[in-house]
């Protein structure tokens, strides 16, 4: 027997999706170990989009040498041109307090949209070269997360997979505890989920991106990104894939093929459902 618990209306038809019960159980079990340890943080104050920049240069200047010079941040904060039109998502791993990735989702430049995204400069993709599309698009770019933060929280939570740990007996379950190391590899669901939520804000249903082949690889195992190669592999810090994801294509193949990562990047849901109200406003819009 199956839950029919997730329905949505797209495109004027309401759709129903049956779960069954042990993949449901699943995929709370995930989404309640994931957010005991992280928090997903929209950086909306000087703060936290200052925090945003300092992860990017522990990131981009110091731990991998050589992708951005660090003696051109002086001030240790990692910034481009793109930033002043840009929003900032943090990754906070909740046992420290600490925030330990971020990434950022470039709006479109309305006024000099053939100019709203580095990738434009990079690539010639006819979808990069469309008007309409480029000014319905955010460009999804800076992901980090820290090696060396991730490695204070490896540690954190060897510490609370461990059998004999009260605090960790107290607030995981033995069913959860497992699922640590698990949760731990799946971070950047989090980041995935931020900037998701920015696009959708900013109304807009594409993000372009571009990635090393084997970053992309991981995040398509990882959290089952559905995505479509835009260019040819190019010489950018070394090889690089040029893509875009749509949004609503992302969740309504996740909710079917990959519940557990569905259910934190749409946050049970909500996101889906803010998809697709987006989706049928511009449909209304276009007709």
């Amino acid at each position: 027997m199956g839950y029919k618990d997730v329905s949505f209306t797209h495109a004027g038809h309401e759709t129903n999706f049956n779960i069954g019960v042990l993949p449901k159980l699943k995929s709370e079990l995930f989404y309640n170990v994931y957010y005991k340890l992280f928090d997903v943080v929209h950086a909306d104050s000087d703060d936290l989009v200052e925090e945003a920049h300092r992860l990017r240069f522990q990131s981009f200047c110091i731990e991998n040498q050589g992708f951005e010079d660090p003696s051109a941040h002086p001030d240790g904060l990692e910034k481009d041109d793109y930033d002043s039109n840009s929003e900032h998502v943090l990754l906070y791993f909740k046992p420290t307090g600490k925030a330990i990735g971020t990434a950022r989702v470039v709006r479109p430049n309305k006024a000099k949209w053939e100019s709203s995204y580095p990738l434009q400069t990079l690539c010639d993709s006819p979808y990069l070269q469309d008007e309409d599309f480029v000014k319905n698009s955010c460009e999804f770019s800076r992901l980090c997360i820290s090696y060396e933060r991730r490695k204070e929280v490896k540690a954190v939570i060897r510490d609370l997979s461990g059998v004999f740990n009260f605090h960790s007996s107290n607030q995981f379950s033995v069913y959860e505890r497992p699922l640590l190391n698990v949760a731990l590899a799946a971070a950047p669901l989090g980041l995935i989920r931020g900037a998701i939520e920015l696009a959708i804000k900013n109304e807009c249903m594409n993000l372009f991106a571009v990635m090393e082949p084997k970053h992309i690889a991981r995040m398509q195992h990882t959290a089952a990104l559905k995505y479509e190669q835009i260019g040819p592999d190019m010489d950018y810090h070394g090889k690089r894939t040029p893509f875009m994801f749509n949004v609503l294509d992302v969740f309504d193949d996740g909710i079917v093929n990959n519940h557990p990562v569905w259910n934190v990047v749409s946050d049970k849901g909500e996101n889906h459902k803010r998809a697709l109200d987006l989706y049928n406003k511009q449909s209304e819009t276009r007709h």
